[in-house]
């Protein structure tokens, strides 16, 4: 059966996260996540916000990866917590929307204080390693 198909049955997907895009946030093998769907009713990004995670399905399979931007209520830049590389995608490859994740016996819910201010401070620290990468590259080449 498909995430979508289970997501519209039981309301909710979990699965043990398996790749090392979202460390150190998600640990592969060891965390799992806990995946609601999206209530498109009043539109997707109605419900999508910078900083959220999402799981969404390209041409390389399923990717859950953080929302750094959304442009024109279509268009939404997303990159893992663990990598410089960004991914371009449109709202209707969104899947849905990760509530929490399960470490040991606990679960960590998306929507407390700590959790926020750990988004907001990893994409921060992201950026601004991207662009001093960008930077020193450019000023290297220059010489």
């Amino acid at each position: 059966m498909e995430i979508r198909d289970l997501l519209s049955k039981d309301g909710y997907y979990i699965s043990p996260v398996v790749g090392r895009s979202m460390l150190p946030m998600l640990r592969p093998r060891r965390d799992v996540v806990v995946i609601q769907p999206i209530d498109t009713h009043n539109g997707i990004n109605s419900h999508l916000k910078r900083y959220d995670v999402i799981l969404f399905e390209t041409s390389k399979g399923y990717i859950l990866h953080r929302i750094i931007d959304i442009k024109d209520n279509i268009y939404i830049t997303t990159r893992g917590d663990n990598s410089h590389l960004v991914e371009k995608i449109t709202t209707n490859q969104v899947i849905g929307l990760m509530s929490g994740f399960f470490r040991k016996n606990t679960f960590v819910k998306t929507s407390t204080m700590f959790y926020r201010l750990y988004s907001r401070i990893i994409v921060s620290l992201n950026l601004i390693i991207t662009y001093k990468t960008k930077w020193c590259n450019h000023s290297h080449n220059s010489e």
